[in-house]
């Protein structure tokens, strides 16, 4: 898909992963809805570059867990512009929980995760099934992790809400095709405040011993994930239900 004059959906588009994919998109001439749960600040920030950048962007407060705030941010796109043809189902949620600490993780933990992680991720999809088929080329890029793939992670609940993103990703591949395609990037360990403020005094030792263990070296960074999306949404028309990693060869 080629990007210019496109409209994009990103969840969780204030901070992270999110931002960096909002600006990107917008670099490339895509108009930007970027939601945001509680950072209001950063969301109307990353809305403002976007804007600077040339493209029509706007911040939306809503929770995908809640399946109304979905809908209503698909109908201000197309109360907008008529069409969606790009959705970022990038925003999370978890707790950090030693895996081994079963007792560690309460329900409410469970049901906050996979509210958002996994139900909220299938309502806001589901809310942009008929304007994305009506586009005639739409993408979803769910942001899962490889947390989803292998034991690892900053929780079990959150572990296997990434594998269920997985899931769904190829479910939904099947639903949505042949007018859509949907695909996931399963990252790594990313740099920034989500790690942060999970890994605290231990951040940069944690770092630096991420670095030393993965092949390339590197530990990926924000703008690092947002360049798989784009890659994904511009590239192959041919590659729909696939889960790919991008954590430098750590999974080696």
């Amino acid at each position: 898909m080629k990007i210019n004059n496109k409209i994009a959906i990103v969840t969780g588009g204030g901070t992270g992963v999110g931002r960096a994919t909002s600006l990107k998109l917008a670099s490339k001439g895509c108009s930007v809805l970027v939601n945001y749960s509680r950072s209001n600040k950063e969301a109307e920030q990353t809305a403002r570059e976007c804007q600077q950048l040339g493209v029509w962007a706007e911040p939306f407060q809503g929770d995908i867990s809640n399946d109304e705030d979905c809908q209503a941010m698909v109908s201000t796109v197309e109360k907008k512009y008529g069409k969606l043809d790009i959705l970022v189902n990038n925003a999370g949620n978890t707790v950090a929980v030693p895996h081994h600490n079963l007792g560690g993780i309460s329900r409410d933990d469970w049901d906050r995760i996979l509210g958002v992680n996994v139900i909220g991720t299938f309502q806001m999809t589901r809310a942009a099934e008929k304007a994305l088929k009506a586009s005639g080329s739409g993408e979803v890029v769910m942001v899962s992790s490889i947390a989803g793939i292998k034991p690892s992670g900053s929780s079990i609940a959150y572990c296997a809400s990434k594998a269920a993103v997985n899931s769904l990703t190829q479910t939904l591949a099947k639903v949505f095709a042949p007018q859509v395609r949907i695909n996931a990037v399963c990252p790594g360990f990313i740099t920034g405040r989500w790690q942060q403020s999970m890994q605290g005094d231990r951040y940069e030792q944690t770092v630096e011993s991420i670095v030393k263990a993965t092949p390339l070296q590197k530990a990926a960074n924000p703008e690092d994930i947002a360049d798989a999306i784009l890659s994904i949404i511009e590239g192959s028309d041919m590659m729909t239900g696939q889960c790919i990693m991008i954590e430098g060869g750590a999974f080696l």
